[in-house]
């Protein structure tokens, strides 16, 4: 890891949603470890939906809206992140 950055695992249960997130001054890269899933990014006026399935990475940018879904299936799904600058403490 390097200086100013942060790193975390997480592993949402079978059709788990997250609550929209927002990072002003941060950006990530998302890593799907395992099982399947979607992610969706809106920066300004542009909006998508990216299909995550294991080892694939994919970029949140700097003032992005963002979020997931988690897939339901035999494999469970676990995604790895790095935020740069690093991200506050979650409670």
């Amino acid at each position: 890891m390097l200086k100013g950055e942060s790193a975390a695992q997480f592993w949402p249960g079978p059709g788990a949603v997250s609550r929209v997130g927002y990072h002003r001054p941060a950006e990530e890269i998302w890593y799907a470890l395992t099982g399947r899933g979607e992610t969706w990014r809106r920066t300004g006026g542009h909006e998508e939906i990216t299909p995550l399935a294991s080892v694939f990475c994919l970029a949140v940018p700097r003032g992005a809206s963002f979020g997931f879904r988690a897939v339901a299936g035999a494999e469970p799904t676990a995604f790895a992140l790095a935020t740069r600058p690093m991200a506050p403490a979650f409670p």
